[in-house]
């Protein structure tokens, strides 16, 4: 082993062992289960291992299964345009310089258009509803005149 021996010693027991350091599944944010929407909108729940190719991941079941009703919307041409997971920056003017920069990205659910109207959605539940999020809604409203739809 050359200069290497007895680095077993140092590193503690297991470390250099095949899957010594595997890592363990890193739990949601806020305790939700991923889900993933397949090409015939069946849903797949990450804990059941690992998806089919070419499905849609979603952060919670509830996210998945609103975008399911939006899909069968638009194929029934109530609602057109459908977006997952948009991205709005949203700027501000610096106060010495009077240059407008980006001070942070919306990026919501869903935006699409009924009516003749851009409808953007972002589904929550009380715990994701953080002072970042509600500031980032003010920001939006305030900047490009969106109402965000909470469902």
């Amino acid at each position: 082993m050359g200069n290497y021996d007895g680095w077993e010693d140092y590193a503690g027991p297991g470390v250099g062992q095949p899957g010594a350091l595997t890592a363990r599944p890193k739990r949601a944010k806020y305790g939700n289960v991923p889900t993933f929407v397949l090409a015939d909108l069946r849903l797949y729940q990450a804990d059941a291992g690992p998806p089919p190719p070419m499905a849609w991941k979603f952060d919670s079941r509830k996210e998945a299964e609103r975008y399911v009703e939006l899909v069968l919307e638009q194929r029934g041409g109530k609602i057109s345009g459908l977006a997952v997971q948009p991205r709005y920056s949203l700027h501000a003017i610096g106060a010495y310089d009077n240059v407008v920069h980006v001070v942070g990205e919306y990026r919501a659910d869903f935006a699409y258009v009924r009516g003749g109207q851009v409808v953007v959605e972002d589904v929550k539940s009380p715990a994701s509803k953080t002072p970042i999020y509600e500031w980032k809604v003010k920001h939006l409203r305030a900047e490009y005149g969106i109402e965000v739809v909470e469902i």
